[in-house]
């Protein structure tokens, strides 16, 4: 059921996780759940038996994600499909975890603007001004800096800050002692 669906653009981990679930016959997911619950990755603890044993398919993918994160479910699916000997399934959703890889969406940070503030001309709009008036140390006279570009440059820092904080934090949960 998965390779069509992504055809039509990149899916999320969580997507990934539940359509290889879906794929397994009832008794390989019930050896899948079986082992998941006896399974440890890292420094996390198993998920606990009972929370598993009712658990359909967006149950368990979601007990995976809250447990070991989006990037950490997937690779417990994989080395749980390997361990229970279900090497078809590892490998496709290695496979489509490649393939999505390839299709990610770009990172809005890292899209380009139109080079407006660095040009000669001044900025503005026809009949209102974009200037804000220089403070008086930093800026030399007749060279006001447009508005939009202090609204820009305080939105990117701030984008920017979040996305550093947001892929420490993500090193660090994914980073394993071997």
């Amino acid at each position: 059921s998965a390779p069509g669906v992504l055809g039509k653009g990149p899916q999320t981990p969580g997507d990934l996780i539940i359509y290889s679930l879906e794929d397994l016959k009832g008794c390989d997911f019930k050896r899948f759940r079986n082992k998941l619950s006896d399974f440890s990755y890292g420094d996390k603890h198993p998920i606990p038996r009972g929370r598993l044993e009712n658990a359909d398919c967006l149950i368990t993918k979601n007990l995976l994600i809250d447990a070991y994160g989006e990037e950490g479910a997937l690779d417990v699916t994989i080395h749980v499909f390997t361990l229970i000997d279900l090497m078809g399934p590892a490998n496709d959703l290695q496979k489509r975890r490649a393939q999505n890889a390839g299709h990610a969406a770009p990172d809005p940070i890292t899209l380009q603007l139109p080079d407006l503030f660095c040009s000669a001309e001044p900025l503005r709009a026809p009949g209102q001004s974009l200037y804000m008036a220089p403070p008086p140390s930093n800026r030399c006279p007749g060279k006001p800096r447009p508005r939009l570009y202090v609204i820009i440059k305080t939105f990117f820092k701030s984008c920017i800050k979040k996305k550093v904080k947001k892929n420490l934090e993500m090193l660090c949960t994914n980073f394993r002692v071997i």
